[in-house]
């Protein structure tokens, strides 16, 4: 039986009856006979080889562009793009048949989530239009494709029931907690108002999602033992290679990122993150595994020939240190936060216990004296203590002391502190380890690949120093198109390799800094840093609010998707993340 050729603009659906298409047969005619076929069938899937997609590789180890790859990259992106934008072309029969029937679309899916680069190695990308262009374009059809799953209903004549949409998603792995997460750590900041509702979408239309995402914070506390435990007892203690550090360094960021953003995302998962053996294994982690890194990599690093990468990796480790602090917030403030939403805090039955769990966690927290001193330093304990003091007055007066004086003690205490910046004369500076506790102080100018003015200029007059004849502003063009690399750039050059848009360049043009407030709204633009501005400017803590204004691009893709603003919409129109690879 020769099977007629699906189009978007040809379509026998019909459903005057009003039923769920899965219990829809819908008339066809084939090679002249008319017969039934369910709405939702292997029938409508089409023969498609879906492309996969691949990290870019367009740079030889000597810095050469290698011929073609740009190219094949960018074709093969937009042979993605297309793939997908007729998948959300296809009507709501159609749609899901192929989403159900045929693995692979789910399968490209996953990968992608796996591999698209996050605001940390968004840097490492390159610096290519073309092809930034085509992986925005290639992330927003994904996230499109995602928030169209997760929706049941998108006309009175085209849906499921709630119940039945929640197995299918469900029970063929279409959404999973792993993919939960995920979405939070590529879409939350930017897009965090389409993922909270493809997420809230999906928990709703299955209870089993809630088990799942235990499970995922489970996973979390496991990947924190065994990667303390594995520090501890490797031979990378005495390591005197950056590489060796930058590998565990870059897992406990994406852990502690990808939490913040879930539970910046999805509030009700604090419940999941409450309990006593996640938040000790947060503390155990910050106060030990953390602190010994900042001493390790200031000892092999903090000099001039790993500058770069040292500077790098401390900031990674600070941003995870402001991470871990926030999800400890969050999840022992729980309770105290719910009390707080109520018509009247002081009428809540069960508020002492609430309050009494909350001091526990303090208590749990306030047992490690760099955690103490630092979460002391964004969170005030005597401020929470007299805020629960309004609440009740039947606060437990040991616990109560306790707090008082662990918070006294860490005042009282000096810590061993890190240098709060990098001596500008890295040859001379002292070997000696001064730390942890201090936060780093706003840096003087941030280049576009999150070099500072001064590491900036320095690259520019290492280079200089093997090139002299060229000027400063032509070697920072230079610099920037290899993503600072400095050995790829100088190879380029001397094997005249350089790509046409340098090559036409003055090669004595000056260099001209930047205005530093332009440098600095490229950074946090370009590396998904916008949250962090606070930590440099006045060691504060990322802005808890979150701007109402989100992109509203993707509510005008012609696809039948709505994204709804009502909760109680949201059944109407509208595999494992990268943390848990670590230990899996």
């Amino acid at each position: 039986m020769t099977k007629m050729v699906h189009s978007c603009d040809m379509d026998y659906f019909k459903n005057p009856m009003k039923l769920p298409i899965d219990k829809l047969d819908l008339v066809i005619e084939v090679n002249g006979e008319t017969q039934k076929v369910p709405a939702l069938s292997k029938f409508w899937t089409e023969k498609k080889q879906f492309l996969y997609y691949h990290v870019p590789n367009i740079y030889s180890k000597d810095g050469k562009e290698i011929v073609g790859a740009k190219d094949y990259w960018l074709e093969t992106i937009n042979y993605m793009i297309k793939d997908l934008e007729w998948l959300l072309c296809l009507s709501f029969h159609r749609f899901w048949s192929n989403i159900i029937y045929n693995k692979s679309i789910i399968n490209i899916l996953v990968l992608f989530l796996q591999d698209c680069p996050t605001f940390y190695t968004l840097d490492k990308f390159p610096n290519d239009k073309k092809m930034r262009e085509s992986l925005e374009q290639l992330r927003r059809n994904v996230l499109i494709i995602f928030a169209r799953i997760v929706t049941n209903k998108e006309s009175s004549d085209a849906f499921f029931t709630l119940s039945t949409h929640g197995e299918i998603i469900y029970k063929e792995f279409l959404i999973t907690a792993p993919i939960m997460l995920d979405l939070c750590q590529l879409y939350g900041r930017e897009n965090q108002k389409i993922v909270e509702k493809i997420l809230q979408s999906a928990i709703k239309a299955h209870p089993g999602y809630e088990n799942d995402l235990r499970e995922a914070v489970e996973f979390i506390v496991t990947f924190i033992t065994t990667a303390e435990q594995n520090f501890e007892q490797s031979e990378i203690l005495n390591s005197t290679t950056m590489e060796e550090y930058e590998h565990i360094v870059i897992e406990l960021l994406d852990m502690s990122t990808n939490a913040e953003i879930f539970l910046t995302v999805y509030p009700h998962a604090a419940e999941f993150f409450s309990n006593h053996i996640f938040l000790t294994r947060i503390v155990s982690l910050y106060d030990n595994m953390i602190s010994e890194l900042y001493k390790k990599l200031h000892d092999i690093g903090y000099n001039e020939e790993n500058l770069i990468k040292y500077t790098e990796l401390k900031h990674y480790l600070d941003v995870t240190r402001i991470e871990l602090l926030k999800i400890f917030r969050v999840a022992s403030y729980k309770d105290i936060a719910w009390i707080l939403e109520q018509p009247d805090p002081k009428k809540v039955d069960d508020a002492t216990d609430r309050i009494g769990q909350f001091l526990d966690y303090l208590i749990t927290g306030l047992s490690e004296k760099n955690f103490t001193r630092d979460y002391q330093q964004f969170y005030s304990i005597l401020d929470d203590l007299d805020l629960v003091g309004q609440i009740t007055d039947q606060i437990d007066p040991v616990k109560k002391e306790l707090l008082i004086n662990l918070v006294t003690m860490a005042d009282n205490e000096k810590l061993m502190n890190i240098p709060d910046q990098i001596p500008e004369d890295v040859g001379t500076c002292s070997n000696g380890y001064e730390g942890f506790s201090s936060f780093p102080e706003a840096s003087s100018g941030t280049t576009t690949n999150g070099k500072t003015e001064e590491e900036l200029v320095e690259l520019i007059s290492s280079v200089k120093q093997i090139l002299d004849n060229l000027g400063e502003g032509f070697i920072e063009r230079c610099l920037k198109y290899y993503n600072y690399d400095q050995d790829a750039m100088i190879n380029a050059y001397c094997e005249d390799a350089l790509p046409a848009e340098l090559r036409e360049l003055d090669k004595t043009l000056p260099y001209i800094p930047a205005d530093p407030m332009e440098k600095s709204a490229a950074v946090d633009q370009t590396l998904g840093f916008e949250r962090l501005d606070e930590v440099y400017q006045k060691y504060g803590l990322i802005d808890d609010d979150y701007d109402d204004e989100y992109d509203d691009t993707y509510d005008s893709q012609n696809n039948g998707v709505r994204v709804l603003d009502d909760a109680e919409e949201m059944d109407r129109p509208f595999t494992t993340p990268r943390v848990l690879n670590y230990i899996i």
